[in-house]
């Protein structure tokens, strides 16, 4: 998943795609809507984070799992909404990301921002991965 993040963010079309489709944050506070995952481009790679409707962002950023604001997200980029299905209702998701607030478990390959983003939308229930990390410990 990584190896694609990648590839998609240095991609030719895409990026001529985004830069003629993505919104700035004024733009996205308005179509955004609670528990969209949603991403922005940086130079090599792409950005992930779930929209809590407010204004605000869960990310893995730094390592760390956190609430942000769009802006900060955004850090001078444009965004989109990822499009992604999901098994659960807004705000199951946001519950979700909540539920990983100040989590330090960041792996480039296999529990980076993307990866996040898709758990909230799409992961295992919470009390399995519960139980999975009280084992590791």
């Amino acid at each position: 998943q990584t190896i694609n993040n990648f590839s998609k963010s240095t991609a030719l079309l895409p990026r001529l795609y985004h830069a003629l489709t993505d919104l700035n944050v004024s733009q996205a506070k308005k179509q955004f809507k609670k528990g969209d995952h949603i991403a922005t481009i940086r130079s090599i790679y792409t950005h992930h984070g779930i929209y809590d409707g407010q204004g605000g962002v869960y990310e893995y950023n730094d390592g760390v799992v956190r609430h942000t604001s769009l802006g900060k997200f955004a850090d001078g980029d444009d965004l989109y909404r990822v499009d992604e299905d999901t098994k659960y209702r807004p705000g199951q998701i946001i519950y979700r990301a909540q539920s990983r607030l100040r989590e330090k478990d960041y792996n480039i390959l296999y529990n980076n921002c993307e990866n996040f983003a898709t758990w909230c939308r799409l992961g295992e229930p919470i009390k399995t991965r519960r139980k999975r990390t009280q084992r590791k410990s």
